[in-house]
């Protein structure tokens, strides 16, 4: 915690854990409303992305919802409305290759130049 922590710029941190998410992919689903689904010795299920990772807590070994045995079988994004503007930004150090030092998706939708949605 009190090391080097340049690249720790996280949300949701206990004294048990503190760690960076590398994943580009993730914020943009997040964004997008995805829905992961699974399937495992329980059967199947689906869970909203804002539910599926866990924050540290006191137990920092668990990163997310996935039950022993269960796997990720697929991904649904809901469609964009029909004015929908999107971009994901990316901030490192190197051009390729690279965590992100901060990472955005915004999307918004457009009534005319009102923003209906964000």
């Amino acid at each position: 915690m009190d090391g080097y922590n340049r690249i720790h710029a996280v949300l949701g941190t206990s004294p048990h854990c503190i760690a960076t998410h590398p994943s580009d992919m993730c914020v943009a689903m997040m964004a997008l409303d995805a829905t992961i689904f699974m399937t495992g010795p329980k059967g199947n299920r689906s869970v909203p992305i804002t539910k599926f990772y866990l924050l540290p807590g006191t137990t920092p070994e668990h990163e997310n919802v996935l039950a022993p045995g269960e796997i990720i079988t697929h991904v649904t994004l809901p469609a964009s409305g029909q004015n929908a503007k999107s971009h994901y930004l990316k901030r490192r150090d190197r051009a390729s290759y690279e965590f992100a030092l901060a990472s955005a998706a915004v999307i918004v939708e457009l009534d005319g130049r009102k923003i209906r949605k964000a």
